[in-house]
């Protein structure tokens, strides 16, 4: 959208969502998503964090961790979960000797 904006600047936005057969509601709504600049300033300061907190790693270890923190889940400020108590399930029967 834009794009389309740099190229028809005496289109206003409501002409240019009409054009395009869209609401301004969703023009709005969709966040920009970050440039290459912006990813590569965000994985160098995860790397300097991990590299500061733990200065004997290598790059292996430093891409493992960093991996392991993308996938580890948020914690709640409340705890951890409570899993509920295991059910038992049917009495199974037990081969004696005949």
């Amino acid at each position: 959208m834009t794009t389309l904006q740099q190229e028809l600047p005496s289109l206003s936005v409501r002409q240019l969502c009409v054009l395009l057969d869209v609401s301004r509601s969703w023009l709005y709504e969709r966040p920009n998503p970050p440039t290459q600049a912006e990813r590569d300033v965000a994985l160098r300061d995860a790397i300097e964090r991990i590299v500061l907190e733990f200065p004997g790693y290598g790059y292996r270890r430093v891409t493992q961790d960093r991996g392991r923190r993308q996938r580890e889940p948020a914690r709640s400020p409340a705890g951890p979960a409570v899993t509920p108590p295991a059910v038992p399930g049917p009495p199974t029967r037990r081969q004696g000797a005949s």
